[in-house]
């Protein structure tokens, strides 16, 4: 049984990264522009958000900077570029939903909310207060675009050669 379900986990990583490489690779080929003032937005949250997981820990953005040897200018670049890859990557995913008339049914809603309270030890009261159905709507739209996107790829696999302990490095 413990042998199953650690094979079950390597393939759900495996499903999971392939997922996440193909909406990465049609995402990267989009010519479209971001709006900087959405990025600006979600850039300004993340920051506020990781202030305050820091302040539990009862640490800093600038301990944080400091151990992670970067300036302030540095991690703001990092955050905006990593955001904008994430906006970028939600509007083609969600022009591939429409171009493809994907839709979500009440039940996926239902679903996704339930999912989503199970990952963050919430009530499912609480989460159905703070997320807004459309924001459900439009995760589970993107999921099925990446489905759609995963099952029409030409995916190749290439297989690990054996690590082997005695080899030089």
């Amino acid at each position: 049984r413990m042998r199953e379900a650690i094979q079950e986990g390597r393939e759900r990583e495996s499903q999971d990264i392939l997922r996440q490489r193909a909406a990465d690779k049609i995402s990267q080929g989009a010519q479209l522009e971001v709006p900087s003032q959405l990025v600006e937005q979600r850039a300004q949250n993340r920051v506020s958000n990781m202030e305050h997981e820091l302040q539990q820990r009862n640490a800093s953005l600038d301990e944080y900077l400091k151990s992670s040897e970067k300036t302030r200018d540095e991690f703001d670049a990092e955050i905006r570029s990593e955001i904008e890859n994430e906006v970028r990557q939600e509007l083609v995913l969600d022009e591939v939903a429409r171009r493809e008339e994907l839709s979500a049914t009440p039940e996926e809603i239902e679903m996704h909310y339930h999912q989503v309270a199970a990952a963050m030890g919430m009530p499912i009261e609480e989460v159905v207060k703070r997320l807004e159905v459309d924001i459900a709507r439009s995760s589970i739209l993107q999921r099925k675009a990446v489905d759609l996107i995963v099952q029409n790829a030409n995916v190749t696999t290439v297989e690990e050669a054996p690590q082997d302990e005695n080899a030089a490095a």
